[in-house]
């Protein structure tokens, strides 16, 4: 990402404020698009034996991208960027067989005319995912928001997929949120870089396509109508914004503010607000719709109806009424919203490096001990990673903070990763979830005591958090037995506080730098 990055303008992918529809008023590069494919689609490479059913999803991606990146390069007619989306379309549908089997129709007209039921069901899903990629690039008008709400409906198709045991969707589902991870690294508020129509498209086309193949796939049970509730928002994002520009005599592809989040704006909500907003609503309609999943289709779609209409009927009377929920809306006014408690406990603030590095010293001196006979793969890692941060100390001393990072990481994951693989029980497992939830505890205290620091939660923390609380929950195991959402939980508890550190004291720094490079010493020579 920041490759791309640096030469997006040499590449011709930046995006200029015009002053009217775009809300940032600087040049930013729009060059996201293509790190989120080359993301997504490099690393499945390794894993191509297993995707083999979904080879002209994957094609019809390389298609959108490349239509993708002319448009952003030399802004195209949306009429090139329909064709590019249209051969991408029909690409999927023609080479993926049995798409079409299972028909939405169960009523006399169809009944006994299997080709027409064939036909009529293949138009749908043709009209879904042409409304679904242009759906995606609509909703991309806020920092962070497509990338943000595509996640979270990809994390139902992630688990929906591993339910079905459709391996090759669980794979790409995964590959593409974390590609869409990265990018929120640097698309949250205030934006380093945009994904561009490559990723917008790329996202939606992908996201679109992985939802008909689980939903119509043989061996899934799930409601062929379910992809329209995993993609909820953005759709009726679009099809409220395209009402109301045919209602007033415009073209349904007109430019204009109408949006749900330029909405949200407009009643006072910050950026962030706003955004944030609508993840909430995306996880409830998730959520929602996982419980929903087997449902008969018109049940599904009476609920969609019934929440769309109350989304929709709530703005339309705050729009009526003139609500506001803040006249100031300038991100940079700054309210000490802290209770008296909080702030007669500065001295947890003051002191909270120090504890939160010895809570990181202790939780590594526990894993270490804990998985002394480690893995071999594990100890070729770890001597790999010793070996590679001891390089960059001697030849980019100025890059301190990133040799700490790669040093406290390596330590973590590997340590995290042995540990799960020798004990699911014990006084050791124990001892390490007391550690870790009282950090985790401190950690988030200790954030809370200043609202002017650097090391400050935003949108993507909120979707981390999402993932963390629902992860341990979810029946999610490797070939070796670990359970991947425990884990998960406590390597970013321990991830966050390295941050925490990093960003507060030098001092500190060093320590931590010091103690993980000791104990990923003991794991290659003990």
């Amino acid at each position: 990402m920041p490759l791309l990055m640096r030469y997006a303008n040499v590449l011709g992918l930046v995006d200029r404020p015009d002053g009217v529809r775009k809300i940032h008023t600087r040049v930013i590069p729009k060059s996201g698009g293509l790190a989120i494919a080359l993301a997504v689609l490099i690393p499945i490479l390794y894993s191509s034996s297993k995707l083999t059913e979904l080879i002209p999803l994957l094609i019809g991606s390389l298609v959108i991208v490349i239509s993708g990146l002319l448009d952003d390069r030399y802004d195209l007619n949306f009429k090139w960027k329909f064709l590019g989306q249209i051969i991408a379309i029909l690409i999927f549908l023609a080479g993926t067989p049995g798409l079409s089997e299972k028909t939405f129709f169960d009523n006399e007209l169809f009944s006994g005319n299997e080709f027409l039921s064939e036909w009529a069901t293949t138009a749908i899903l043709f009209v879904f995912l042409v409304g679904v990629s242009n759906a995606i690039n609509l909703s991309d008008g806020l920092d962070g928001l497509a990338a943000g709400i595509t996640m979270i409906s990809l994390g139902l198709i992630a688990l929906l997929a591993n339910d079905a045991e459709l391996m090759s969707v669980f794979i790409v589902a995964l590959a593409l949120m974390g590609a869409l991870m990265g990018f929120l690294r640097y698309n949250t508020h205030p934006a380093q870089v945009f994904m561009g129509d490559t990723g917008s498209q790329f996202i939606g086309y992908t996201s679109a396509a992985l939802a008909i193949y689980l939903s119509q796939n043989s061996v899934s049970a799930i409601s062929p109508v379910l992809p329209v509730l995993i993609l909820g928002i953005p759709i009726m994002d679009t099809l409220m914004v395209m009402s109301v520009r045919m209602y007033a005599g415009k073209s349904p592809f007109y430019p204009d503010k109408n949006h749900i989040h330029h909405q949200l704006m407009k009643f006072g909500f910050r950026h962030y607000e706003a955004v944030a907003i609508l993840y909430l609503v995306q996880i409830c309609l998730v959520v929602t719709t996982y419980f929903l999943r087997y449902q008969h289709e018109l049940i599904l779609l009476l609920f969609y109806f019934l929440f769309a209409s109350t989304c929709l009927g709530l703005l339309y009377l705050a729009n009526v009424r003139q609500w506001k929920f803040r006249v100031e809306t300038t991100d940079s006014v700054f309210v000490d919203r802290r209770n008296p408690l909080l702030r007669s406990m500065n001295w947890i603030f003051e002191y909270s490096v120090g504890i939160i590095t010895l809570g990181l010293c202790l939780a590594l001196t526990i894993l270490n001990f804990a998985t002394i006979q480690s893995h071999f793969m594990v100890m070729q890692l770890a001597l790999v990673l010793l070996l590679g941060s001891f390089l960059v100390g001697i030849f980019f001393p100025q890059l301190s903070a990133l040799t700490t990072r790669l040093l406290a990481y390596s330590a973590t994951v590997l340590l995290l990763y042995a540990f799960a693989v020798s004990f699911t029980t014990g006084i050791a497992g124990t001892l390490l979830n007391i550690i870790l939830f009282f950090l985790g505890a401190f950690l988030l205290l200790s954030i809370r005591m200043t609202r002017k620091d650097q090391f400050q939660l935003n949108n993507q923390d909120l979707i981390i958090l999402f993932i963390l609380l629902v992860g341990p929950l979810l029946p999610f195991e490797g070939d070796d037995g670990v359970k991947i959402g425990v884990m998960l939980f406590r390597m970013s508890i321990m991830i966050y506080a390295i941050e925490y550190v990093i960003s507060k004291s030098q001092r500190f720094n060093f320590i931590l730098k010091c103690f993980s490079t000791l104990t990923l010493f003991s794991v290659c020579f003990i």
